[in-house]
């Protein structure tokens, strides 16, 4: 299959015909993307300043809440535009796309994380690809997510001095910040916080509150007021402590801060940036 972009009205033409096809309604959401290996590679959106785009993502389902795009891929034919005529004769000047398998790609690279920026140089989105499956029309479904929590937590600086316990903790964080309950976003929070500031002060067996209290010796004091506040919210998880304690229930408020408490954490302690 190919696809073509009206290089007038930005109209979507599909077809497995040499340029010929119909008329893709309603026009799917078609991104400029660029492929990239592992995080070696500084992540740069695609760049049409420098050349013509060679690939595209054309969205077939988009989740915000688990921030997950099922879609697929093409890359640019040798000569743009094409001539196309539509299935009523009509006929326009089309950059033409034909299908880019990424399997081998995958299977060449299974020790790294594949990515996918969307966007142009400087405003793009970074997605990693999760899955893929082959489709009745011999194309591949990619299946991505997205790597970054829309900007409810910041950047990490450097993505190898952060442990395994750490991603896996972030990563729980985003997948609860749409979805699921006050209590379960403070307790994953806390999770987070922990790995965090167990790697920090190489103590990563220790609870939280001790934690805490060591960060407070080093004078890192935001990120040590930050800790505490995820720590503070903790006992409202339990009801035992609600009703011992006679302390207000979690609000969505309060997740929300905690969440940004984490976030903190990270950039004060120079594991990330906003």
């Amino acid at each position: 299959m190919r696809i073509g972009i009206d290089t007038d009205t930005h109209i979507i033409y599909e077809g497995a015909s040499e340029y010929r096809g119909r008329r893709v309604v309603p026009t799917p959401v078609v991104s400029p993307c660029k492929i990239v290996i592992g995080t070696n590679e500084e992540f740069i959106g695609p760049d049409s300043r420098s050349g013509p785009i060679t690939h595209m993502f054309r969205e077939d389902h988009f989740d915000p809440v688990t921030r997950i795009r099922r879609g697929r891929l093409y890359q640019a034919g040798d000569m743009q535009p094409c001539d196309w005529r539509d299935e009523l004769g009509g006929e326009c000047r089309a950059d033409t796309y034909h299908h880019h398998s990424i399997w081998w790609t995958l299977q060449e690279n299974r020790s790294e994380n594949i990515y996918l920026l969307m966007g142009d140089r400087e405003r793009f989105t970074a997605w990693r690809i999760i899955d893929l499956e082959v489709i009745a029309s011999g194309e591949e479904l990619v299946t991505i997510k997205s790597i970054r929590s829309f900007g409810m937590l910041p950047r990490m600086i450097d993505s190898e001095i952060m442990s395994k316990s750490i991603s896996d903790a972030l990563s729980t964080v985003e997948d609860d910040i749409h979805i699921a309950s006050p209590e379960s976003i403070v307790d994953r929070c806390r999770d987070a916080a922990s790995a965090i500031l167990g790697q920090y002060l190489n103590e990563p067996t220790e609870d939280l509150g001790p934690l805490v209290r060591t960060l407070g010796n080093k004078k890192k004091r935001i990120a040590h007021s930050a800790a505490k506040m995820i720590n503070d919210f903790h006992p409202r998880v339990k009801p035992n402590e609600k009703i011992k304690h006679g302390i207000r229930p979690l609000s969505e408020e309060d997740a929300a801060l905690s969440v940004s408490c984490l976030g903190a954490v990270l950039v004060e302690l120079g594991l990330a940036e906003w």
